[in-house]
């Protein structure tokens, strides 16, 4: 069972989001936590 455990565990994919630059994730992060305090 702890073989399927795979939080935490690196998958090496190759999807949109490994694909982006560091920089485009990390502007992306935060315009997403200024929009969960604007929204509460």
């Amino acid at each position: 069972m702890k073989d399927k455990f795979i939080i935490g565990r690196y998958l090496p994919l190759d999807t949109l989001i490994h694909r982006l630059d560091p920089r485009a994730k990390l502007i992306f992060v935060m315009v997403f936590i200024i929009l969960i305090f604007y929204c509460t």
